[in-house]
């Protein structure tokens, strides 16, 4: 990496641990866990393992509904409504098979999916269709930029027919950050019947989240991370469920607790509370993770903070961020902000057709090799995506994150990096 003088993160960084020499703007992928969270998922996995049979006999049903108690209210859910999974992905995969063993999903059947949906998703959702015969029908959301979020409203709503069974729709997009109109798309998917799988991977501690609104307005099912946003430990997500939907819905594993309620508790808690032997510390540290950012929050906002305040501190930023780059590259926004949450993309400008075709076929660990130069470069930790739209093809864009370690100054410095390694691109591809 070319020696230069990194930006200073925010003033509550320290709480992360992380790497000094690197400008981290990649929360959106991974997540990442301050010091206090990581504290208390040890203090959880030590209770367990100085009495494992006393802790999975009887501690584990009440420190499940303890845990589940914060997540209930930041969502606006009944707690009896959640259950902890290892991730989304393990969440929507639940649903499908579900659905699917039993019986509501077969040959004639279509589910409609967008073209921005996450991949591992979209891989479960490929095998199920193999086996139980059904047609996956993809709504192709319009090329950046996008002018309205009425285009991906009726995007959706045309791909609607009769044989249209589920949605499976992310609320916010993996590869372009988008937070999706959802609510403008649910009445006519409610009309038509389609029950409505929401992928939340970035929704808690992303957007505001009303469980019992959005039940109203016909979602079945409600999938999200806790290690993105929340900055829970990695292996923890909840999956909401709609009462009505419970007695379909199972985890893929069933344990010895399977068929029946344990305690007087619903089968739906109980199959998904115990799948097996596992280390249950990461979905009990969800609720200390809750209570924790936002203390870190009044550290630098100098008041008391909610969830709101964390979230609308975010997302302040990365529009900061965004339209510095914008205006360093000599870009537009692609997206309205209404779109934005604390994830914002920005689609880098178009090389000539034969500099691009070089550049495209450069080997890289990454979706790009632009994204090795920044990280080796420069020491910036971001994403480059590359556009699987034929409309727009070699087009590529960078996705930033936002989160309470991030810094302005962070934002500045990334222009300017990609300001010298798109110059550099067109330069050396060009020899």
């Amino acid at each position: 990496m070319t020696t230069r003088t990194l930006p200073r993160p925010s003033s509550v960084a320290s709480h992360w641990g992380l790497e000094p020499q690197t400008v981290y703007l990649n929360h959106g992928s991974f997540g990442a866990c301050p010091a206090g969270v990581i504290a208390a998922q040890q203090k959880h996995r030590a209770r367990l393992e100085r009495e494992a049979v006393r802790w999975f006999v009887t501690e584990m049903d009440g420190e499940y509904d303890r845990a589940r108690q914060p997540v209930a209210q930041l969502i606006n859910a009944r707690p009896q409504d959640l259950v902890f999974v290892p991730n989304a992905t393990h969440g929507v995969e639940a649903v499908l098979l579900s659905v699917c063993l039993a019986g509501q999903l077969g040959i004639g059947d279509e589910v409609l999916v967008t073209s921005h949906e996450y991949q591992a998703c979209m891989n479960n959702l490929r095998r199920l269709a193999g086996v139980w015969g059904f047609t996956i029908v993809t709504a192709t959301l319009p090329p950046f930029p996008i002018q309205s979020a009425d285009e991906v409203v009726m995007a959706v709503i045309r791909m609607i027919s009769c044989r249209t069974k589920l949605a499976l729709i992310s609320h916010v997009t993996s590869p372009s950050g988008l937070v999706l109109p959802i609510e403008e798309m649910l009445p006519a998917l409610r009309n038509a019947g389609v029950r409505v799988l929401l992928d939340g991977a970035h929704g808690a501690g992303f957007v505001p989240l009303d469980m019992r609104k959005w039940e109203a307005m016909g979602v079945t099912w409600y999938t999200t991370n806790a290690h993105k946003w929340l900055c829970a430990p990695k292996g923890s997500a909840i999956l909401w469920t709609t009462e009505r939907e419970q007695w379909v819905t199972r985890p893929a594993t069933l344990s010895n607790y399977a068929e029946s309620g344990k305690n007087g508790r619903s089968r739906y808690v109980t199959e998904f509370d115990y799948v097996g032997t596992t280390d249950p510390s990461a979905y009990l540290t969800v609720a200390d993770a809750i209570a924790e950012v936002p203390r870190i929050a009044a550290e630098e906002l100098g008041k008391s903070c909610t969830w709101d305040d964390v979230m609308t501190r975010n997302r302040n930023l990365v529009l900061k961020g965004r339209d510095l780059v914008c205006n360093a590259l000599g870009v537009t926004a692609p997206a309205p902000n209404a779109m934005i949450g604390c994830l914002a993309s920005v689609v880098l400008p178009d090389h000539p057709a034969d500099v691009a075709e070089k550049l495209w076929k450069r080997p890289s660990p990454y979706g790009d090799g632009l994204q090795v130069e920044l990280l080796s470069r420069h020491g910036v930790q971001i994403p480059v995506i590359r556009s699987a739209n034929p409309a727009k093809p070699r087009q590529r864009w960078v996705r930033l994150s936002a989160q309470l370690y991030n810094s302005i100054e962070q934002y500045e410095y990334l222009a300017q990096a990609l300001v010298e390694e798109l110059r550099r691109e067109r330069d050396c591809a060009a020899l």
